[in-house]
């Protein structure tokens, strides 16, 4: 995809699952071995979210919250916003998109 400049900006990779009463998203870089850290969040068989992180950044995600959650991960992801100086092994997902949010703002 080219920008309005003409840089050519890589996509963000995406797969969407929806069968067998599942609705799976995968985002970005989903490889452990690429990553710094994980976060995951699970409330039984049907609430499962995992983060991907590298470099203080959100680089990928797996999630079952459905499609219509992407928006926010992919936001995250393609902004790069930095982590830096938050705790995010002992933050939830809802707690770090907030603080996100906020950085976006700010930067906007």
């Amino acid at each position: 995809m080219a920008s309005t400049s003409g840089i050519y900006q890589k996509a963000t990779p995406f797969t969407v699952f929806n069968a067998f009463n599942l609705a799976l998203f995968s985002m970005g870089v989903i490889d452990e071995s690429h990553c710094d850290a994980t976060i995951t969040e699970g409330e039984g068989d049907d609430k499962y979210t995992r983060l991907f992180i590298n470099d203080n950044k959100i680089v990928g995600v797996i999630s079952l919250e459905g499609v219509m959650a992407a928006t926010k991960y992919k936001t995250a992801i393609e902004s790069q916003v930095s982590l830096v100086g938050l705790d995010i092994n002992n933050m939830t997902i809802r707690d770090l998109f907030n603080e996100i949010k906020e950085r976006l703002a700010i930067t906007a």
